[in-house]
């Protein structure tokens, strides 16, 4: 089971599972993986995000770390501290992100190219990736790309963001 524990702060735009008290209670709840935020970005602790992983590897060692990334470089250091799992759950969504979206839109392709860029990096990490899957051939593509795994997330799990896609297809059909 992937544990993940939301936590929205004026202070920090960190927001997936940004301290060890949400990964104590994870870990306690019986989740055996643990995602969380491993960018360069400061957490409201004033740590980078990342830092959290030699945390959890001390205090947790049996547990799979799955570090939520943006950057190629942001993957490397996650690789470098420890990570299991790469995901690709924040390229996109950050300032950082050289392809950016806006934070919610699911709109657009799956980054490809950035998927590329993983796996030729080699990190030695599974790769998950997760981003703007909404076609079986977006999904077959993720793999020929490199993915491990794939995370399909609105295209399945939201109903409203289903039935928004058809009308506004339907809609730009019309000329509306």
């Amino acid at each position: 089971m992937i544990g993940i524990w939301k936590i929205v702060s004026d202070n920090s735009s960190v927001y997936i599972t940004p301290t060890m008290k949400e990964v104590d209670a994870l870990v306690e709840a019986g989740c055996e993986i643990i995602a969380l935020d491993c960018t360069n970005r400061l957490t409201c602790e004033g740590t980078y995000a990342w830092e959290n992983i030699k945390k959890i590897r001390a205090k947790y060692p049996d547990v799979v770390i799955m570090a939520d990334i943006d950057t190629i470089e942001d993957a490397t250091i996650a690789a470098r501290e420890g990570a299991d799992i790469i995901a690709t759950t924040l390229n996109g969504y950050t300032e950082n992100s050289t392809e950016k979206h806006i934070a919610g839109d699911s709109e657009g392709e799956p980054n490809y190219e950035f998927l590329k860029q993983l796996k030729k990096a080699d990190l030695g990490c599974f790769i998950l990736y997760e981003g703007r899957i909404w076609t079986r051939e977006q999904a077959v593509r993720c793999f020929e790309e490199g993915a491990d795994s794939i995370c399909i997330g609105k295209a399945i799990t939201n109903p409203y963001k289903i039935t928004d896609r058809f009308v506004k297809a339907v809609n730009s059909y019309f000329g509306k």
